[in-house]
């Protein structure tokens, strides 16, 4: 828990200086498995500017994750952040399916979810 908070607060640091350069929003991104909380799942793929913040359906509300305030958000959280840099939106993002990471095309966990029912 302490060492995520860590690393998402280096990247903010990054960010803030990157932001100097460059239009930049911050986007949450969530572990594609099934231990990942509803509440995260359905932050993935969210938006906001570069300082606003995230707000959950367990009343955490911060600026990443690992910081948002509240236990039931921030124990054992898994996710992270990137930041669109000038509008570019990722296209590939890893995954876990069987127990290995793959590499798929862009899609936020609730299409991740769907794709992995339909596939059976």
């Amino acid at each position: 828990t302490e060492a995520h908070r860590v690393q998402v607060s280096g990247r903010l640091e990054s960010a803030e200086k990157a932001s100097k350069k460059a239009d930049l929003k911050k986007m949450w991104v969530s572990t594609l498995d099934t231990r990942t909380r509803i509440g995260h799942r359905k932050l993935d793929g969210k938006v906001v500017e570069r300082d606003g913040v995230f707000k959950s359906i367990y009343g955490g509300v911060g600026k990443a994750p690992g910081h948002m305030h509240n236990a039931k958000d921030d124990i054992n959280c898994r996710c992270s952040i990137i930041f669109i840099v000038n509008g570019q939106k990722p296209e590939v993002r890893r995954s876990r399916i069987a127990g290995k990471n793959v590499v798929i095309p862009y899609t936020t966990y609730e299409e991740w979810k769907e794709q992995l029912k339909k596939a059976g």
